[in-house]
């Protein structure tokens, strides 16, 4: 597997001192530990000897939570035990574990506070330019072909609000912690409803979806099925299960196959969005793979706003080179800006309808 297994630590102090003389290219590391828990072995670990980690999380709301401080924390990914905090059959997961330390290897490594957010664009700041951007998107979009299997009558958009603009944001690799400093940084005032998918396992999503709500001053909660997206309001697709829309704009869940390996999958919710009549944003963030091109490019055609990480500020610059790569994306956006851009393509959005609407 082109892997060297050179050592294991009976504990987290162990660990720390076996990192120090080891040096190695990436650590495993079990969420419970004697002596130093996880989150305290990466503390430490982060400030002496920044090292890519793959965490071993157990599937509890406790194990949960400590998992997504870890990922905040720095750690890039994590696999969970498939029975319980003891599990004699870690080997089932072989595979997984493999993929993911060979992930971790070629992660760009984020430490905690590396990427604080800043301030967003002024109010009144670069309008010239940004009205000429809003020209060219809407010329662009014209030119477009539609997006495959979309409707060719459109439907309702959040709330039955048809200026309230719907932003889908994708995630992967490092989207955990990118989406705790990102989602933060968004105003409860801005004109716009929120639906992310990041790719997570069943039981995990409800816990960064907790996290996330109390971090700042948007509402979110775990998808539930049903539910109008809501200006102000974030709704995470649970783990498990992919996340679409029906004719009146509300929330469907269902247990389709994977795409692209994954389940919920951004393309899917994307796809979706772009049946919709009303103003669409597309955000992708750092992930491995290719899921939300696809979906980026259906936006794009329909006459939406696409987004993307940058490979300077993301963990794993997949997601994003392949949005950028089918040439849907309108700007290219470092973590520590991208509320700032979310919030000037929100008001570009409003002002074209105000346009289409004078018209």
């Amino acid at each position: 597997a082109g892997i060297e297994h050179v050592t294991t630590a009976r504990d987290g102090v162990d660990g720390l001192q076996k990192a120090r003389e080891l040096r190695p290219d990436v650590i495993t590391l079990d969420v419970e530990m004697p002596h130093m828990d996880g989150i305290s072995f990466l503390e430490a670990l982060m400030q002496e000897r920044p090292t890519p980690v793959v965490m071993i999380s157990s599937l509890t709301a406790s194990g949960a939570e400590t998992t997504m401080e870890c990922l905040r924390r720095g750690a890039v990914d994590f696999v969970t035990k498939p029975s319980g905090s003891i599990s004699v059959d870690i080997g089932k997961l072989q595979k997984e574990i493999l993929a993911k330390i060979h992930t971790a290897a070629g992660a760009r490594l984020q430490r905690p506070g590396q990427l604080q957010p800043r301030q967003p664009v002024t109010q009144g700041a670069s309008n010239s330019s940004r009205e000429a951007w809003a020209v060219r998107r809407a010329t662009n979009a014209k030119e477009d072909p539609p997006a495959s299997g979309a409707h060719k009558t459109k439907q309702t958009t959040p709330g039955g609000d048809k200026a309230t603009v719907l932003v889908a944001i994708a995630s992967s690799t490092g989207g955990p912690a990118a989406l705790q400093l990102l989602v933060p940084a968004l105003s409860e005032t801005l004109n716009a409803a929120y639906v992310i998918v990041q790719h997570l396992p069943a039981g995990f999503t409800r816990s960064l979806a907790d996290r996330l709500d109390r971090m700042g001053p948007l509402k979110v909660r775990e998808a539930s099925g049903g539910e109008m997206p809501e200006r102000g309001t974030v709704l995470l697709a649970p783990g498990g299960r992919h996340l679409d829309f029906d004719s009146h704009g509300r929330v469907r869940l269902n247990d389709e196959p994977p795409l692209w390996g994954v389940r919920p999958a951004a393309d899917v919710m994307m796809r979706s969005m772009a049946t919709l009549s009303g103003p669409l944003l597309a955000v992708v963030l750092t992930g491995m793979g290719r899921d939300g091109a696809l979906g980026a490019k259906a936006i794009h055609a329909v006459g939406g706003i696409c987004l993307a990480q940058d490979e300077a500020t993301s963990v794993v610059y997949g997601m994003p080179r392949a949005a950028v790569e089918t040439g849907a994306v309108t700007r290219v956006v470092p973590l520590h800006n991208m509320a700032g851009a979310i919030r000037d393509s929100v008001e570009i959005l409003g002002r074209l309808r105000k346009v289409e609407n004078a018209a």
